[in-house]
């Protein structure tokens, strides 16, 4: 019973020490999703400080084409446009609530890059219903941590 108790101890501490690549990239999401929100009394620090928390998620050369987008955010081209977006929202938005469901993630072979899809949740102020997306998302790695490399809509089938 002792010899399983601590096979099984050792297994689930090897699992918090070294996490899959699956596990470091639905936390990433997570963490993307709350550095993208705003809380209503976030003041001008906190507001550049989740900026630069957010962009630490996303490689250099980002690339991020979605559909039906509310306001201009519809094509990205790197970091220093995305930058200068999520800069504007902190300023004209008092509040949004963003989030992503229904993760699936598949890893390469060579755990080098990865393709996430999922649903992605937004709420703006100003709004009266939130905005949703189905997301095609590719991660590379970029020394070492798995970057947000491109960000697409998933088209749905046309009649």
């Amino acid at each position: 019973m002792l010899a399983v108790a601590l096979g099984l101890g050792g297994y689930w501490l090897y699992g918090k020490v070294f996490p899959s690549d699956e596990k470091i990239i639905r936390t990433t999401f997570e963490k993307v999703a709350a550095a993208a929100s705003i809380k209503p009394g976030d003041g001008t620090f906190a507001r550049m400080s989740a900026v630069n928390d957010l962009l630490s998620y996303f490689a250099p050369d980002v690339s991020i084409a979605l559909e039906g987008v509310p306001n201009e955010a519809r094509e990205i081209e790197g970091i220093g446009p995305l930058r200068e977006l999520a800069l504007a929202a902190r300023a004209n938005l008092r509040a949004a609530d963003v989030s992503f469901t229904d993760i699936s993630v598949e890893v390469d072979s060579g755990a080098e890059t990865a393709t996430a899809r999922m649903i992605g949740r937004a709420q703006l102020s100003g709004t009266d219903s939130p905005w949703y997306q189905e997301l095609k998302v590719t991660l590379r790695k970029v020394d070492g941590k798995w970057k947000i490399a491109r960000v697409g809509s998933v088209k749905g089938l046309s009649m």
